[in-house]
């Protein structure tokens, strides 16, 4: 059964349930009837232990021809893994929609036998880890002939689709699909055995019933001998529960952070196909219907326009394209070899919105200060990779020889060993204080050119990452507002005169706040390492502080002198081919800028509730600092909280200002990171730039 479902290879096989199968007569044996060689004749034995080619390095382990095609199939090579790529029946003959026709129902409840479920539409919820989804499959064939199958499949999937990377492509480009997510009910799904959906059933598997429902005149099961009969309705019950996270093996990298569910992002091509027949076939029928008419990121979600992340309920009738040659517009080119092709198929696109795990919202100081180990650990290997190209470019052929250069292992590599082995990783005592501060000379220009500096300001807050909960849609909203959009950022405001008789204050009026949601993509390797905020900003007040900048530049510089060093050197640099598929893997990512304008901002006391809307109105403080025998030193500040509620935030271009912040993600093939740009303003022009990291979470207890 598990090799005519999940593993079922993508070369037709011959099968055939539709015919009588041949009888048999019993001989009687005798010794001197055959031999066992005669037996065995015309069967190719395996060879023995003794005798099986061994390869310079490894055995062979590879299969024969005859073992793939019966043994257990690659998951590669499966049809269920490359569903995507196999042809379409509706893309040559649309009337096949007519013919042969499947729909996917949600329902509220469990379906059941001779009860009338009640139906949901499938975007009037957001799911999250641990929801069951309930429903059916319609499958009706409206010919007057049998219509064969080989392969019925229900799967609850999850797709990052990646396009070209160009805007203004006139020609359909090749995509890329990353399915990380494919759960297969083998009860929807047609298989060789009747089991039992409910703990009521009691069915015998080696013998199939057929069930017929009073409520819609449906069979619930399918026919064994894998045809389709005319005029009659198959309805096939399914479930699933959405898992809490990923399986291990869905990350290469054994990053922690990369097996979370992420969220749906943006719209996939498949979902706009579904649409757009969904529409035609509404219009056909003559009916009002207006399910499906919208997608399941359902706004503006600040996606890539060429990617995405889609979560669907799937039913593919898949066969043999000899079998189907009516259903086709055209003849069928007579070839010697067949194919499978999908008949007809339907999907069902949910909106899914993960919550955070608690074992990971708890662990996740540990898992930042292993991104951060991982990503200096990954620097060093490859600056000592490119040193030593550097050394073996200087050297001569006959010193590489006698006397190769010779690396040693990396301190972060050290610390990051150290801290996978343990049970517990220790907080570093010089990250748990760790500030982010940003400086700025207060100068006065003078008359005849030049300036003079009339002190040091300088804008601190802690370096803890801003956490806020998620904000649903609206539509999700069935109960009361809360202040879960209202985040308040403990600042504090120093001035340092250049001497003590200066009275000069600087008069800092305003501090507006910018939250740039920042979409990054890789299409095709994937993502090495977790993103920290050390990569995205350093907050030197420059205007390259961006991970375009900061990160991005700096592996496609690495990119660029290891491919040269390769070419000269080769396999003397002894690099790991996975050091060079991430490197490649980081030098190739797209990034997306999204910068919203936050218009609330008001400012508090630290121990006083009252709001102040002007930052002038909050008073300055007087701290005597340490003094020199000519004369003693002082510090201005101001200590406050910057209040921002990110529900007013408006996204500038946009005309109906329309979008949904989801919850921040990293994944294998694509990210979503959040963070606040502070300005500060003053009376002369010069301003103070700082950037926050922000955690953008959907917790629990909001559902609660």
């Amino acid at each position: 059964m598990y090799q005519s479902t999940i593993s079922k290879n993508l070369t037709p096989t011959r099968e055939d349930r539709r015919s009588t199968p041949p009888s048999y007569e019993l001989a009687p044996f005798t010794s001197n009837t055959s031999s066992v060689e005669d037996y065995f004749e015309g069967i190719s034995l395996p060879a023995s232990p003794e005798l099986a080619p061994v390869s310079s390095s490894f055995p062979n382990l590879e299969l024969t021809d005859d073992e793939s095609q019966h043994g257990d199939a690659n998951w590669t090579d499966t049809i269920l893994e490359n569903a995507h790529k196999l042809k379409r029946l509706t893309s040559v003959n649309k009337e096949v929609s007519k013919c042969l026709s499947i729909e996917i129902v949600l329902t509220e409840t469990i379906g059941k036998l001779g009860q009338i479920p009640k139906k949901i539409d499938p975007l009037s919820c957001e799911f999250k880890q641990g929801d069951y989804i309930y429903g059916y499959v319609l499958i009706t064939n409206k010919t007057e002939e049998d219509i064969p199958f080989d392969m019925f499949s229900v799967v609850l999937e999850g797709c990052a689709i990646f396009g070209s990377n160009g805007n203004n492509n006139l020609v359909p480009q090749n995509t890329s699909v990353n399915r990380f997510l494919t759960m297969f009910d083998f009860n929807a799904s047609w298989n060789d055995a009747c089991l039992d959906r409910l703990i009521t059933d009691h069915n015998d598997p080696y013998r199939s019933v057929k069930q017929f429902d009073h409520t819609d005149n449906t069979y619930t099961q399918l026919d064994e001998q894998k045809i389709l009969i005319p005029k009659i309705t198959y309805k096939k019950f399914f479930t699933f529960r959405i898992p809490e996270k990923l399986l291990d093996c869905s990350c290469n990298h054994g990053l922690v952070k990369h097996l979370q569910l992420p969220p749906t992002l943006g719209i996939s091509r498949d979902e706009i196909i579904t649409t757009l027949r969904q529409k035609w076939k509404d219009k056909t029928n003559d009916t009002n219907s207006d399910a499906r008419k919208k997608y399941a990121s359902l706004t503006n979600d600040l996606a890539f326009n060429n990617a995405s992340i889609s979560y669907s309920v799937s039913a593919r009738i898949i066969g043999k394209a000899s079998d189907y040659k009516s259903l086709y517009a055209h003849p069928i080119p007579n070839s010697a070899e067949d194919e499978y092709v999908v008949a007809n198929e339907d999907y069902c696109y949910i909106r899914l919105i993960p919550c955070t795990n608690a074992i990971f919202e708890l662990n996740r100081s540990s898992i930042d200060r292993e991104a951060t180990l991982l990503y200096t650990n990954m620097i060093e290997r490859i600056e000592e990779k490119i040193e030593l190209g550097r050394q073996l470019s200087s050297m001569s052929a006959e010193d590489r020889i006698t006397s190769p250069p010779t690396l040693q292992p990396t301190q972060s590599a050290l610390e990051l060993s150290k801290m996978q082995q343990s049970y517990i990783s220790k907080k570093s005592k010089s990250h748990s204080h760790d500030i982010i501060e940003v400086f700025l000379s207060h100068k006065k220009k003078q008359v005849f050119g030049g300036s003079k500096v009339l002190g040091l300001i300088a804008l601190s807050t802690q370096k803890v990452a801003c956490r806020l909960d998620y904000d649903s849609l609206s539509k999700f909203n069935t109960i009361e507002p809360s202040n879960s959009t209202i985040l308040n950022i403990p600042m504090e405001l120093s001035y340092i005169p250049a001497t003590a008789t200066t009275s000069n204050v600087p008069d800092f009026k305003k501090i507006s706040v910018d939250l740039i949601a920042l979409t990054i993509k890789s299409k095709h390797l994937p993502i090495p390492l977790v993103f920290h905020s050390d990569m995205l900003f350093n907050n030197k007040m420059n205007e390259s502080d961006n991970f375009d900048l900061i990160s991005l530049r700096k592996f496609q510089k690495y990119a660029i002198e290891l491919s040269k060093l390769l070419k000269i050197h080769g396999e003397d640099l002894q690099i790991e081919k996975d050091l060079v598929y991430d490197l490649k893997s980081l030098a190739n990512l797209a990034t997306k800028y999204d910068t919203l304008k936050l218009k609330s901002v008001t400012y508090s006391l630290p121990d006083s509730p009252i709001n102040h809307n002007s930052f002038s109105s909050i008073p300055w403080q007087h701290e005597n600092m340490a003094s020199t025998s000519s004369e003693s030193h002082f510090r201005l500040f101001k200590k406050f909280n910057l209040k921002i509620d990110i529900a007013d935030a408006l996204l500038p271009g946009s005309a109906t200002n329309e979008f949904c912040l989801i919850p921040d993600f990293q994944f294998c093939s694509m990210a979503r990171i959040y963070y606040f740009k502070i300005t500060l303003r003053n009376s002369s022009g010069e301003k103070l730039c700082m950037k926050v990291p922000m955690v953008l979470q959907r917790s629990r207890h909001q559902d609660s």
